[in-house]
């Protein structure tokens, strides 16, 4: 759907990268590799996404996530907020078109 520069917070400092949105996953890839995997959810994985100073955080089950320093933070979020909705829902249906 979307991508965007920002940075996630690693530890004490921010790591620079791509924040990709897609219609099922939420995805962060490093700009520098290391030795670090890409981080990678469905929406349906996430249980919280909260706004932060500058930017927002995303909850799972036993993770949580800041992203921050984006051009247009608003947007982003909005998108994010969006995205999960819509996976909540479509799963909401499949459930309840298997009954």
């Amino acid at each position: 759907v979307n991508y965007y520069s920002c940075s996630i917070w690693q530890g004490n400092f921010p790591r620079q990268g791509w924040l990709y949105l897609s219609l099922r996953h939420l995805a962060f890839s490093f700009l520098l590799p290391r030795q670090d995997n890409p981080t990678l959810y469905t929406w349906t994985e996430l249980v919280g996404i909260e706004k932060i100073s500058g930017g927002f955080r995303i909850l799972t089950r036993s993770e949580k996530h800041s992203f921050i320093f984006f051009f247009n933070l608003e947007e982003t979020l909005h998108l994010v907020q969006e995205l999960s909705k819509m996976a909540v829902k479509s799963l909401l249906n499949g459930v309840h078109d298997k009954r």
